[in-house]
């Protein structure tokens, strides 16, 4: 006899400090497949969470059930070895796919490397190695509530790199190429 995988409904979780996703009015890190559904019913997206983090396969689904996206979620604390001095508790990486287009984003909650572009950079060079060549990224986006970053793969091979930045309402975004 197999157990049975129970689904959360996305409409019962709501993210918190640290980018972590809660079962709604409680103090329980979301652990289990978390689904959001069309509202003729069909699941729109499926997505495995593991202590509040978004870590393991996901899919988005068109209107007829096809898979429209795909990626997968990975803690990033294991860059933590690769790169001294980094402190990657709470944050994570994805790698999101749609046909032949793939591109990666990491959650990065510790403010302070924001300012720290070598840190970005280095963390970047790191991801570009484990990921650019299987899924062709060349970029690498990170971010926060506050900040957001787009490290360009070449950005990552020398060190005349350049920082541009665009500013908006909210935030700020900044491109290292």
């Amino acid at each position: 006899m197999t157990a049975c995988k129970s689904q959360i409904d996305v409409e019962t979780i709501e993210q918190r400090e640290h980018g972590l996703s809660y079962v709604k009015g409680t103090n329980k890190l979301v652990n289990g497949e978390v689904i959001r559904k069309f509202d003729n019913g069909k699941i729109a997206t499926r997505e495995n969470y593991e202590n509040g983090k978004a870590i393991g396969n996901w899919y988005a689904y068109g209107f007829e059930g096809e898979i429209v996206n795909h990626g997968f979620g990975m803690d990033a604390k294991k860059y933590e070895e690769k790169i001294s001095n980094v402190d990657l508790t709470y944050s994570f990486l994805s790698i999101n796919i749609e046909g032949s287009f793939a591109f990666a984003t990491l959650y990065l909650d510790n403010q302070k490397y924001f300012n720290e572009p070598k840190i970005l950079l280095r963390l970047s060079k790191e991801v570009f190695k484990d990921y650019s060549s299987k899924y062709k990224i060349d970029d690498l986006l990170i971010y926060d509530k506050q900040h957001e970053y787009t490290i360009s793969k070449s950005a990552t091979l020398s060190d005349n790199y350049k920082i541009d930045t665009v500013s908006g309402k909210d935030k700020e975004t900044i491109f290292i190429k």
